[in-house]
């Protein structure tokens, strides 16, 4: 019998720098090589999109050296909006990255992004990932046979319940962009019965 080859998952991600000169130099290399790339026919956000928030953010920046009153907040405002934009253009690459995962690695690096692999003997965590603008996509370590309770918040006190799952994972929509949200999960076995909530994370949705 031949042995199923085991395809390990590549997560894209970014290395946003901390300043916003190289944050925009950044940004510009992420469009430069996606444009006319094979790999994304059509980038959501668009690149036209991700440029125009790079150039305001130059132009917000210019009117920060002035030092007028506003300019500096007005400044902080198009960072944030273009750091917004590079997450949803990585979501995007994720999920390109996702549905070739012969090839995910390549495709990520093409667009000018970093890759982190998930080798067979990683152990996995509760994390939350942006799979596209509203949605994210929960994933819990595995269980063995159990059922998954999810539950979700917007302050990390007040829990709203999520469909309970076979698999440790879920897809949760319908979420406003730049909101936080919260989460939590707990595991539903026949031998250990139901188990205390998980620890809470949080996440911004794009």
């Amino acid at each position: 019998m031949t042995a199923l080859k085991k395809v390990q998952t590549v997560i894209a991600v970014l290395k946003i720098p901390l300043s916003i000169a190289n944050c925009i130099s950044y940004a510009k290399s992420i469009v430069m090589a996606m444009t006319g790339n094979p790999n994304f026919t059509t980038p959501s956000p668009t690149l036209v999109s991700v440029s125009e928030a790079i150039s305001a953010l130059e132009d917000a920046q210019s009117e920060a050296h002035t030092k007028a009153l506003g300019t500096a907040t007005k400044r902080d405002v198009k960072w944030a909006d273009l750091r917004k934009e590079l997450h949803a253009l990585l979501a995007y690459v994720q999920g390109i990255a996702d549905k070739n995962p012969e090839h995910a690695r390549d495709i990520i690096l093409s667009a000018g992004m970093k890759v982190r692999q998930q080798g067979s003997g990683r152990k996995f965590r509760f994390e939350a990932r942006n799979i596209m603008l509203g949605s994210l996509m929960l994933t819990a370590p595995v269980a063995g046979r159990a059922g998954y309770d999810w539950q979700m918040g917007t302050d990390g006190k007040v829990w709203t319940t999520l469909p309970t799952t076979l698999v440790a994972k879920t897809e949760v929509s319908g979420l406003t962009p730049g909101d936080t949200y919260y989460f939590r999960y707990r595991t539903i076995t026949t031998r250990g019965g139901t188990s205390d909530w998980s620890h809470i994370i949080s996440v911004i949705a794009l």
